[in-house]
């Protein structure tokens, strides 16, 4: 039997832009885990079709006892990833991250323009008008109880944002214990930050390099895309055709924020039961951006 099927596995399951990429890299550099070698397999929700041996031939070959793992945030929002997982593995331990989801749809909007999917620099107010997965992805509360309905509380380890910026060592930990592995490990990621908010000059060109890294990826040759970034090619073209989003995306404006808020305070409070978390301040917290 095929080692994903006998191995501990763990796997991301999101949120979108809520440092599921700051779990990956922490846990890249570990001993005891074995990641897949794409971070964003997305296979029980996009690439579903493509079969169990497809999924396992993801995964490099690993002694036994090490855990097996891998991230995709857009398996939170797939109705279908939550039962598509039990039936596969129903002892995975799933590891899910959160975020002030204000701050998660300003984000959204830094990732849609770093990789040009906004046709050009847009307001934050009409780039999200024009795109309902800015609202959609943050509400926490509803997708988690999907989950919570079809895996048991001690498999799910919820992780915030908030607490990585202030004690990441501590988060460390903490997945570490919860993935059963040292607690030890420092990892040489644990303070770096994960995704730089950057914008693109030609969207043309960020378009193109999106759907090469699809085709790579769908053809199976992502070790191909991931061996060019580490040969320094990503970093080139990094150079001349990115600059710092912050630098040329205004602000998300106070009222804008008190909207969001308003429109995410009953998720909050469905969030805060099913955690035990009060989380009543991420309504106020922040002024734009």
């Amino acid at each position: 039997m095929n080692r994903v099927k006998t191995q501990p596995l763990f796997i991301g399951i999101g949120a979108q832009k809520c440092a599921s990429t700051w779990i990956y890299d922490i846990l890249s550099d570990h001993p005891d885990v074995v990641l897949s070698t794409v971070k964003e397999l997305d296979f029980f929700s996009n690439f579903w079709d493509r079969g169990y041996r497809w999924y396992e031939e993801q995964f490099p070959a690993a002694a036994d006892g090490k855990v097996l793992g891998e991230v995709s945030p857009l398996y939170f929002y797939d109705r279908d990833a939550p039962a598509r997982i039990r039936d596969f593995r129903s002892d995975a331990r799933l590891i899910v991250t959160f975020r002030n989801p204000l701050d998660r749809a300003y984000s959204n909007h830094k990732h849609n323009l770093r990789h040009g999917f906004t046709g050009g620099v847009r307001t934050f107010e009409d780039a999200m008008a024009d795109n309902p997965s800015y609202l959609e992805f943050g509400l926490y509360g509803h997708y988690l109880k999907q989950w919570r309905d079809v895996f048991p509380e001690e498999q799910i380890l919820v992780v915030f944002f908030d607490d990585i910026v202030r004690d990441p060592a501590a988060v460390a930990s903490a997945v570490h214990r919860f993935l059963g592995i040292s607690a030890d490990h420092q990892s040489r990621f644990l303070t770096e930050k994960s995704n730089e908010a950057v914008a693109v000059s030609s969207v043309g060109l960020a378009r193109l390099m999106d759907r090469l890294r699809t085709r790579f990826k769908g053809a199976g040759l992502a070790w191909a895309w991931d061996l060019m970034r580490k040969l320094g090619l990503r970093a080139v073209y990094r150079s001349f055709n990115m600059k710092k989003v912050d630098e040329v995306i205004p602000r998300m404006r106070p009222e804008t924020r008190q909207s969001l808020a308003d429109y995410y305070r009953e998720d909050i409070a469905l969030l805060s039961a099913l955690t035990g978390r009060d989380l009543s301040h991420w309504l106020n917290k922040g002024s734009g951006g």
